[in-house]
């Protein structure tokens, strides 16, 4: 049986105008609000590997700050869940990862809201950390956003594969793109010994699961495909979901660091 649609979900006025529609909804597909907390996340990530930099200690950083299993499970060392999402061992690490936060976390962050977003960043990192932690290799040191910036990924694929109808063209092209991408990803994960992959694939999973409960309710007030791809809707931000998904994530992390130690 199909699933009825939401009364937000409205299809566009058969006998409205561009120019009307665009009047009586003033909000972009991508939103207007400037992505503070992408922004955020960046320098803090940044400046944490500067500031180690200037220290002389990224070595130091990695070994402390890094998921390593063998201190996490006879040390109780359960910050590097945390610790690793934010240290890189690199400065080509650090590169990649915040220019895919820079172009994948503002669009999402507009799509869901800064505070979702956020809660898929963390939650979701926390998640891929979790996965490393269980299946990854028991003597390697991992670090990085990796995990986080596959959750937010796999946010933004979601929304668009839940709207792909409503979307038109635009949607369908925008999930092909998405899933695109992804399996390339993949592909050169798998392809390296150096890369977590089970970080990737956590991340990926637990943000995918949190942007289902988080997903934003729109309405679309207008679509034009053609000549360039415009929307008109209205957000209803899922602001009561957002405690539930929190503690829902952090209790599958739980779970998943449990499974480890059995």
């Amino acid at each position: 049986m199909s699933r009825q649609p939401h009364p937000l979900e409205r299809p566009p006025h058969p006998n409205s105008t561009v120019e009307q529609e665009a009047s009586s909804v003033n909000v972009s597909l991508v939103g207007r609000a400037r992505p503070l907390i992408t922004y955020i996340l960046m320098g803090v990530n940044i400046g944490i590997f500067t500031l180690a930099f200037l220290l002389n200690a990224q070595e130091i950083a990695v070994r402390w700050g890094g998921i390593y299993a063998p201190d996490i499970v006879d040390a109780n060392q359960y910050y590097r869940l945390i610790s690793a999402m934010f240290i890189h061992g690199g400065l080509a690490h650090l590169f990649f990862n915040m220019l895919s936060l820079y172009f994948i976390g503002r669009n999402v962050e507009q799509l869901y809201g800064g505070s979702s977003f956020l809660v898929i960043y963390l939650v979701g990192g926390l998640i891929g950390s979790a996965v490393s932690f269980a299946f990854g290799n028991f003597d390697r040191i991992s670090v990085g956003s990796s995990g986080a910036v596959f959750a937010i990924f796999a946010a933004r694929l979601a929304f668009f594969y839940r709207y792909r109808k409503r979307l038109s063209n635009y949607g369908r092209e925008q999930v092909q793109s998405d899933i695109f991408l992804l399996l390339i990803n993949l592909f050169v994960g798998f392809s390296s010994s150096n890369i977590d992959n089970w970080g990737h694939l956590g991340g990926l999973m637990g943000g995918a699961t949190l942007s289902w409960v988080l997903m934003p309710i729109i309405m679309i007030t207008h679509v034009q495909a053609t000549p360039t791809p415009r929307f008109t809707v209205e957000y209803q931000q899922p602001t009561q979901n957002r405690l539930p998904a929190t503690v829902g994530g952090l209790l599958l992390m739980m779970l998943i660091v449990l499974y480890r130690l059995a």
